[in-house]
């Protein structure tokens, strides 16, 4: 199946068909159902590991809650394929069911807010809906990772990192927040600053607009007490905490 449930409401996996991955031999449709199952029980198994701490815990509860709202909602894990995780928001259209990415300013305007409420457990109002719909934030949202990708800190005060796999509850975690506020419509504001910066680990280039966003989820500065943040899952599972957002610690 190539897209199925987890036991977490508005979860779901997706791993690619045999068509999708140019699988066209027996060998190499075996070979994809192998790393498709594995792709499943490490995404299935990570889920339970974030759901066992608090962070974890109130960040997936989230996520089923607005679900639970607006069924349409959902969050899509999928493999990268070796390339760095990030996060891609959709529209999903009312009759087709065809997916638009929200990867664009004026689509990215639209859902970030950042209006406190007094609920504990939702403590943002979401922004203002889109034209035409009932609710605000996107649809969908796929989370494109690689288990194999976890950032292993040599100490709190370096950004010195190896990858490794048994630091892949902070990547997930970190994907998960994102996917959170995009379906929520609670994504703090961006900069106004539109220059962007290479970085060699990611492969692609990093907005300076988007810091306030970064900085958030990962929980540095002015935002090292958000909860859930990546560094309070962290702080949750034993593992270092990430002292900057590749080199960065404050907006620009």
């Amino acid at each position: 199946m190539p897209i199925q449930s987890t036991q977490f409401k508005g979860v779901f996996i997706h791993t690619p068909t045999p068509e999708q991955a140019s699988a066209t031999t027996p060998q190499a449709r075996q070979e994809l159902s192998r790393k498709n199952q594995a792709f499943i029980e490490r995404n299935e198994s990570t889920l339970e590991q974030l759901a066992s701490q608090r962070s974890g815990r109130a960040l997936l509860g989230q996520i089923e809650s607005i679900h639970a709202m607006a069924p349409r909602k959902r969050v899509v894990i999928t493999p990268s394929n070796g390339e760095w995780p990030q996060s891609l928001s959709c529209e999903k259209h009312p009759e087709t069911g065809a997916l638009r990415p929200m990867n664009q300013w004026p689509d990215i305007d639209t859902y970030m807010s950042r209006r406190p409420s007094t609920s504990q457990f939702m403590p943002e109002v979401a922004a203002i809906p889109l034209p035409g719909r009932e609710v605000p934030g996107s649809d969908e949202v796929w989370i494109a990772t690689d288990p194999a990708i976890g950032m292993k800190f040599s100490s709190a005060e370096s950004d010195d990192y190896e990858l490794s796999p048994d630091h892949y509850v902070a990547t997930l975690g970190h994907e998960m927040i994102h996917a959170r506020d995009s379906l929520h419509g609670i994504q703090p504001r961006r900069a106004q600053n539109e220059a962007t910066a290479e970085d060699e680990a990611m492969g692609r280039p990093l907005h300076k607009a988007l810091l306030p966003v970064e900085l958030r989820t990962v929980g540095i500065g002015q935002y090292a007490d958000e909860i859930p943040s990546e560094n309070s899952i962290r702080r949750e599972h034993g593992l270092t905490e990430r002292r900057s957002y590749h080199g960065f610690t404050r907006e620009e």
